[in-house]
């Protein structure tokens, strides 16, 4: 990849990972950008949203019962 593309899909990832902070998602930065990519490869966005929620409540419950 060209420097100037590599300087925006960086800026693209951080302005994304800033919305998912301000939105509470629990996401960080990496998986912002894994996000970003599996939909970029076609992966269903409501889908993958789906799987990442259900993940959070079982983590979440895990936590709780330990």
């Amino acid at each position: 990849m060209e420097p100037t593309r590599n300087l925006e899909v960086k800026e693209t990832i951080d302005i994304l990972h800033e919305m998912a902070t301000i939105l509470n998602t629990g996401l960080d930065r990496d998986t912002v950008a894994l996000c970003i990519s599996l939909c970029e490869r076609g992966a269903n966005p409501e889908a993958l949203a789906t799987v990442i929620k259900d993940l959070q409540e079982r983590q979440a419950t895990k936590k709780r019962n330990n």
